[in-house]
């Protein structure tokens, strides 16, 4: 939750809740158990209530007045307006009532990070700062400058877009993060620099060379080559540094060897499980849900620790018979 992982507090909240069933079935009384399962239903519905509330307060739009394109600045320059782009924050749109001559000249006079350089995020702080204003409800111009604090413009320098973030609210932070580039793509703007959205593109690509290597796969050796050429013949906004393979274990399996390496590689990991009856074990189970889960959010076995976490105690809890 401190790191705000999407993974992480995916793979905490499942253990937590199998861990207490786990628990109670097997160590509380026969009564306690019906009500322990009344808890889980209750606290999932807690949570589905609560991220819904986030979700219609994330679309609740508050700007519902037509732009009045005869509005000037207060130092009487005229405002530019996208109506086309209809991105939010806070319920407020982004794309309306900008002054860049005014916002360039009130930022540069209150921070020294450049209107036209990078945030700390790597991305350019003027959309940073456009859409921060926007999520205050303000006018993008020189009047909006004057009324941040300094704590907003520490905000903005480290590259976070939008109040919100301003409390470190870290689950909230999170649900509003994940709406937003989920929203933002949808609408169609550029995932770069966005995790949840970068890897939906990562999937889209991986599917593709899938679809044109179905039976045998690309070879390991050709795997990245054949991501790189789908992502060129896909067209993808991404840059060439953002042009990374799937993170996702599984179809990165597939796209490399293919439906038959495929159901070889869930063979290699099932067998050796249900002949030692692994599943019996408490333990093998927490690392299994870890594994599968870390699976589908990234290449787990792509990467040194992640190879290292499974193959080593994929050894000690299914291959070792003491």
């Amino acid at each position: 939750f401190i790191l705000l992982s999407l993974t992480g507090m995916v793979v905490f909240l499942v253990l937590t809740i199998f861990s207490i069933v786990r628990f109670m079935m097997i160590y509380g009384p026969s009564w306690s158990k019906y009500p322990v399962v009344l808890l889980i239903v209750a606290a999932f519905a807690a949570g589905t209530v609560f991220i819904s509330g986030e979700i219609n307060q994330y679309n609740n739009l508050k700007d519902k007045a037509l732009i009045d394109y005869y509005v000037l600045t207060a130092g009487g320059r005229e405002y530019t307006h996208y109506p086309e782009r209809e991105e939010i924050e806070n319920g407020h749109y982004v794309w309306r009532y900008i002054c860049e001559e005014e916002l360039a000249m009130g930022w540069n006079s209150v921070s020294n990070i450049g209107y036209w350089v990078e945030d700390a995020k790597g991305h350019q702080l003027r959309f940073t700062l456009i859409r921060y204003l926007s999520s205050l409800g303000l006018k993008k111009d020189s009047v909006a400058i004057s009324l941040l604090y300094p704590g907003d413009i520490a905000m903005i320098e480290k590259g976070y877009a939008n109040v919100i973030y301003k409390d470190g609210t870290g689950l909230k932070d999170k649900i509003y993060e994940t709406l937003w580039q989920i929203d933002n793509y949808r609408r169609g703007g550029n995932p770069q620099g966005h995790s949840i959205t970068q890897r939906i593109e990562y999937l889209k690509n991986c599917t593709g060379v899938i679809r044109s290597n179905f039976l045998f796969g690309t070879g390991t050796g050709d795997f990245k080559n054949e991501i790189l050429k789908q992502f060129d013949l896909d067209n993808s906004p991404l840059d060439t540094e953002s042009r990374r393979i799937t993170h996702n274990q599984f179809l990165t399996v597939f796209a490399t060897f293919g439906i038959f390496g495929f159901i070889l590689f869930w063979a290699a990991l099932i067998i050796p499980v249900i002949i030692n009856r692994s599943y019996k074990n408490w333990v093998f189970i927490i690392f299994a849900t870890v594994s599968v889960l870390s699976f589908l959010g990234d290449d787990t076995l792509d990467m040194h620790t992640g190879v290292t976490f499974f193959s080593y105690f994929y050894t000690l809890l299914v291959l070792n018979d003491s």
